[in-house]
């Protein structure tokens, strides 16, 4: 507690210790007043009965002059060094006895316990020091209770023997209760307690978000997934977020990151060409258990596919006419139907074009030009999740990469990019070919004759292996090879060729025999 006065009118006043080096406005004169660290000793804290319990602040010339027109009784107490004094003897007054008197039998401390209502009449001034009380695990409950001291003179009690004047101290703080502060001190401590609960609200934040939040993410199974494509034709190191996870980003490829993360947040991408040049900087936004793309500046062309729109094709008819045609070693006319119906399925399969530089990677399956960016859980959906009804999601994939895509007979691979290139292939059922000169080919079941047009060439393709041939009585061990071709004229021209090995006289030997245009008379050539 500090006791001080006015420089310009000498007000007294008390205050704690927390507002030393404070200023406040005096309520008399409205000086500013700098708050001493220290005690006026001119200035002491003043209990007259039926005023404040807390005391009042009085200078000493004040004290005497109320002392000496009776506004302070002897009896009144006045603070001393941390101790409560009659006044009489702090003013040592020669005739202090004689005032006191037979009066100091009249003395009584009344001590009360609020909880009983007991009463306890004590003879004797107790000697209550003003110093912070050390709190105990002990006395913790029995410091809490608030005992009430009456003072009271002989006389002056009431007819219900309850006490004239009563003053109430705690000791909770070991010296009497605060004073109402002035309104800069009490601005000072607002600010101070909203500053403290600013900072107790932002560690919460904070301490969620880099610590309990992904922990509790982790814990239900809910990685982020953050995919990013190769911008350019240059090798990037790809660094993301505060934690600095590190990928390499090779030319025409993608890199992946796994983390987890406790809220929607969003963390800064760097991409670094490791030839030097500038980098690219992405803010990418995150979420628990999401799967994002990043296609940086868009630079990337990406299409969505719908394959599920030739699942139900066949072109079975087409498909048996050409088969036959080969069966029979003649001019494959079939083959260019069939390529142009692989054509039109093509164009039915290839959706819209997906621009952007961030994609929610849930919305789409993925497909090739994205090996190594993308793992199998990110690809395929969880099998601990239910399937949901509707249509499949689209394939989402590069537009200069083929994608294969499958109908009944067999595939197509549909390049975006170049929509009149045309490639696939289609299963043959099980035949036997009769070539000239009593050569047999047996092509097995769900043989592969593959088709490509590019421009106005097309070309047909099936390779047979595990052969056998026994040209001159000698068994040769190879494969047949059966090409076409046109040049858009709409005529055909082919070959079979036949290459393996075996032994004459002992001797290993290669042979290839080739047939053209379903020639009669094989053309042989021994090495």
């Amino acid at each position: 507690m500090i006791l001080f006065r006015c420089p310009s009118c000498g007000e007294a006043y008390r205050v704690t210790d927390d507002f030393a080096g404070g200023s406040a406005d005096c309520r008399n004169c409205q000086v500013s007043i700098r708050v001493p660290s220290e005690s006026d000793p001119e200035v002491v804290l003043v209990f007259k009965a039926g005023d404040s319990e807390d005391g009042v602040a009085m200078t000493r010339e004040q004290v005497t002059a109320a002392f000496e027109a009776n506004a302070l009784l002897p009896t009144d107490l006045v603070l001393d060094n941390g101790t409560w004094r009659p006044l009489a003897a702090q003013l040592h007054a020669e005739d202090a006895a004689a005032t006191l008197g037979d009066k100091k039998d009249d003395l009584r401390l009344r001590l009360t316990d609020p909880e009983t209502g007991e009463e306890k009449v004590l003879h004797k001034l107790p000697h209550i020091r003003l110093e912070r009380p050390i709190y105990t695990e002990e006395d913790e409950a029995e410091q809490r209770r608030k005992i009430h001291f009456s003072l009271l003179r002989v006389g002056d009690e009431s007819p219900t023997g309850e006490p004239a004047e009563e003053s109430e101290l705690e000791e909770m703080e070991g010296g009497p209760a605060k004073p109402v502060l002035p309104k800069k001190f009490a601005l000072k401590r607002t600010l101070l307690i909203s500053g403290q609960l600013l900072a107790g609200l932002l560690a919460l934040w904070y301490g969620y978000k880099l610590g309990i939040g992904p922990l509790i993410s982790s814990i239900r199974g809910l990685p982020t997934r953050v995919t990013v494509l190769n911008p350019g034709k240059a090798d990037y190191t790809a660094v993301l977020g505060w934690r600095r996870l590190r990928r390499d980003l090779p030319k025409g490829a993608a890199c992946f990151f796994e983390l987890y993360v406790g809220m929607r947040e969003r963390q800064a991408l760097k991409l670094t060409p490791k030839g030097g040049g500038p980098s690219i900087k992405i803010k990418v936004p995150l979420r628990p258990g999401g799967k994002i793309l990043v296609n940086p500046k868009g630079a990337v062309h990406l299409v969505a596919f719908h394959p599920e729109k030739a699942g139900r094709v066949s072109m079975r008819e087409v498909v048996d006419v050409l088969r036959e045609e080969i069966k029979q070693n003649v001019m494959p006319d079939a083959a260019g139907v069939l390529i142009e119906l692989l054509a039109e399925l093509s164009k039915n399969v290839v959706g819209e074009p997906v621009r952007g530089e961030l994609l929610d990677a849930a919305a789409y399956r993925f497909g090739a030009g994205f090996e190594g960016g993308l793992p199998m859980a990110a690809v395929k959906p969880d099998a601990k999740k239910k399937k949901k009804s509707g249509p499949p999601l689209p394939l989402l994939a590069r537009s200069d990469r083929a994608q294969r895509v499958n109908f009944r007979e067999g595939y197509a691979l549909v390049r975006a990019a170049v929509p009149d290139a045309v490639s696939g292939a289609v299963r043959l059922e099980a035949t036997t070919v009769s070539l000239p000169a009593h050569l047999m080919v047996k092509i097995p079941k769900n043989a592969e004759l593959k088709l490509k047009r590019e421009g106005r060439k097309q070309n047909l393709a099936l390779d047979v292996p595990n052969q056998t041939i026994t040209p001159r009585k000698t068994k040769f061990l190879g494969q047949w090879q059966f090409r076409a071709w046109s040049g858009g004229n709409g005529r055909w021209g082919w070959v079979w060729v036949f290459r393996g090995q075996g032994k004459i006289k002992g001797k290993p030997k290669k042979l290839t025999l080739r047939l053209k245009n379903g020639g009669q008379v094989p053309l042989v050539e021994w090495k």
